[in-house]
């Protein structure tokens, strides 16, 4: 897996947990 790749996946899932954050419950 490349380094970018991953750093890609885990902003990418940064920004959905923030976004389902503001959501709340």
């Amino acid at each position: 897996m490349r380094a970018g790749c991953a750093r890609w996946s885990v902003r990418s899932w940064s920004v959905r947990s923030m976004l389902t954050w503001l959501r709340g419950p």
